[in-house]
């Protein structure tokens, strides 16, 4: 692992979980990131997590201690809209989810719809108002989401608009516990429309085409994965070839782990981030 380690160029960490649990960092986490970044490291916090900007992202690392910028994020929010200006898409789209979403999409030019409360009473169906002008359906975290936005995605979807996901985690740390994340939220509309979306988050290729776009030597070989969800740092980091790294930190206990089995294999497991500092000495 010393090995893998010292010959890595890139390290991606997952946040939550790997890096902090919600506003508090996990021992050593700042640490870690300082010493991969002085001994010449290019380091990045991949997460999939839609509620915050780029910009808003580096201000919390700020806040906790972590040495990076915006240039060392990668979330799903900005990723999302990125994939959709490449893909010809000027909106408006109608969005599920929350600020986040809606200020990566204005910053590409693309129009959006739907976001903060609906609170539109269905009375009978007709009285619902559909935008002709709408281009796709994005999911995302909404904390506004209820059965009129339901309705309206699943109207659009069966107009064959894409649909299209910011990612299917099927819960979210909080600091009372585990609850429902973006995925139970994603799994109503796919159910209620009989359509599956395109995820753009982990373990999708989308983020490894990011990467590709913001780093012409990106290469997975030379990269590792960090994370602690087996079903999607793992999976994302060995289906396109990047070493993986679990760490015990997050959502993964040791029966889980025993269980894995192929792609949702981790390449090496360690306790806590704050065990990969010996590997750089």
């Amino acid at each position: 692992m010393e090995r893998v380690f010292k010959n890595a160029r890139n390290i991606l960490f997952d946040c939550d979980g790997v890096l902090w649990r919600s506003e508090t960092p996990i021992n050593g986490a700042q640490n870690v990131i300082s010493r991969l970044l002085k001994v010449g490291k290019r380091v990045f916090l991949v997460t999939n997590n839609s509620t915050k900007t780029r910009e808003e992202y580096a201000q919390k690392c700020a806040n906790l201690g972590f040495p990076v910028t915006k240039d060392h994020i990668i979330c799903t929010a900005n990723v999302m809209a990125v994939t959709l200006k490449n893909k010809g898409i000027t909106g408006p789209v109608y969005l599920l989810g929350g600020n986040a979403i809606k200020q990566e999409l204005d910053f590409v030019g693309i129009e959006s719809i739907g976001s903060g409360p609906d609170n539109t009473r269905i009375e009978d169906f007709s009285s619902i108002k559909i935008d002709d002008r709408v281009q796709a359906v994005v999911v995302g975290f909404d904390k506004y989401f209820n059965f009129i936005k339901i309705v309206k995605a699943c109207l659009y979807i069966n107009r064959r608009l894409p649909f299209y996901a910011t990612n299917t985690d099927a819960q979210a740390p909080t600091v009372l516990g585990l609850t429902a994340g973006t995925g139970a939220i994603v799994q109503a509309i796919a159910t209620g429309s009989q359509t599956q979306p395109e995820i753009i988050g982990k373990p999708s290729k989308y983020i490894i085409d990011f990467m590709h776009s913001q780093l012409s030597d990106f290469d997975e070989k030379e990269s590792i994965f960090v994370g602690d969800k087996l079903n999607t740092d793992i999976l994302f980091g060995n289906s396109y070839g990047l070493k993986t790294l679990l760490v015990m930190t997050g959502v993964t206990n040791e029966e889980d782990l025993a269980k894995a089995e192929g792609l949702m294999k981790p390449t090496f497991v360690l306790s806590s981030v704050e065990d990969i500092i010996p590997l750089l000495e």
